[in-house]
């Protein structure tokens, strides 16, 4: 069964040799994690947990020269970790840089 968890973080971050992203600025990331295990049930404050923990290492942050692009890889990499002592069968992640633009993983 899939498991859906929404949050937000806020960071700051440029693009090196990008004409409107160059310079530092910040933005507020909306991220959207599905995990799908095989369990009937399953308590949703420990997907809430693992995945705030990760988090927190990214808000209110210099995420220096990163893109949206290789910041969703990232994150992955680190929650794939976090949730593999559950036996999820998929994990995938949506991270929107703004209202409108976004990237999803895998």
């Amino acid at each position: 069964m899939k498991r859906i968890y929404k949050t937000h973080f806020d960071a700051a971050h440029f693009i090196q040799n990008h004409k409107l992203c160059g310079e530092k600025h910040g933005h507020t990331y909306h991220l959207e994690i599905t995990v799908d295990m095989p369990q009937d049930w399953f308590d949703f404050h420990l997907i809430k947990e693992n995945v705030d923990k990760i988090i927190s290492q990214y808000d209110h942050h210099d995420l220096g020269n990163m893109t949206c692009e290789k910041l969703v890889v990232e994150i992955y990499q680190k929650l794939l970790q976090r949730f593999q002592p559950y036996s999820i069968t998929s994990l995938n992640i949506k991270l929107f840089e703004t209202e409108s633009f976004g990237v999803e993983y895998p």
